[in-house]
Order: structure tokens, then sequence, then C-alpha cells
């Protein structure tokens, strides 16, 4: 099913006041999972705003931790390159006896995902991203915060 607009869905995950209190002290550990563009990036920060929740983009982590050529970054290549990451978390979470509360799967049309991809944005300064057709900055090849041009 594709979405159709890039605004968030108002009740991803439907809670009272006081459940969403105790989740916060206790912690949710919840995947997303998707292709690049079909919205993790746009829901995570609205979910930890939300529930009060830490988002950490593992994505961003992982790429970082290979580029900077670290034995680390090595070996979590091989594990990548080998399509082993899912078993590794497994494994984390077995050993830290902290199993996930859920996983939501992103899925998109092949169609809205080109469009989203292809019309991304991005302002290296800042790493604040617009969209050219669902969230363009005000100024055109700018940044809203800095007003500063886009490189």
């Amino acid at each position: 099913m594709a979405p159709t607009a890039v605004q968030p869905a108002p009740e991803v995950l439907p809670e009272t006041a006081a459940a969403r209190g105790q989740r916060s002290q206790a912690g949710i550990r919840a995947i997303l999972l998707g292709p690049p563009g079909s919205g993790k990036g746009t829901q995570a920060p609205l979910l930890k705003e939300r529930y009060g929740v830490c988002h950490l983009s593992t994505g961003d982590m992982l790429r970082e931790e290979v580029a900077s050529g670290s034995k680390l970054g090595q070996e979590l290549k091989a594990t990548m390159d080998a399509g082993k990451l899912a078993e590794k978390l497994d494994q984390l979470l077995e050993a830290r006896q902290k199993p996930l509360d859920s996983v939501v799967e992103f899925r998109i049309d092949d169609s809205l995902l080109v469009r989203r991809i292809t019309g991304r944005l991005i302002h290296r300064a800042s790493g604040r991203s617009y969209h050219e057709e669902f969230a363009p900055p005000r100024v055109p090849m700018t940044d809203d915060v800095s007003t500063a041009a886009g490189e």
C-alpha cells in the first residue's frame, strides 16, 4: 500500500497517556524497516517526540563506522555484505535479554519511492533535508533556518 502524503499517520502507535509514561520510563525497542525514502526518517522523530523515546539511526551509524575504516567498521562491512545484520541484532538482543517491542515495515509503491528519492534536497552545512515537491524550502535551494545557499 503506497502512502499518498508525507504527513504522519495520526495514530501510528495508539496508547493512553499513562501507557506512554510507563513506556518512556522503561524505554521501548522498535525497529522501522523499509527502503530509503519510505518515510522512516520522517516518522522516527515524530515518534520520538510523541513517546519520549530515543531515536537511533542505525543505518547512519553503521555507514559512518564502515567509512571510518576502523577494525569494527571492517567487521561490520563484512557482516553487512554477507546479509547477516538481522542475525547480529538477534544475538545482541538475546545476550542483553531485551527483546524488541515491535517492528514496523514501511511499504511504498515503487513510482512514489522514485519521486521521493529523486526530489530530496540536503543542506550540507546543517544536515537539514527538504524535498522539492513534498517539503520544499521557503526560498529555493536555501536552508530555511540559516538562509544559507544549499551546497
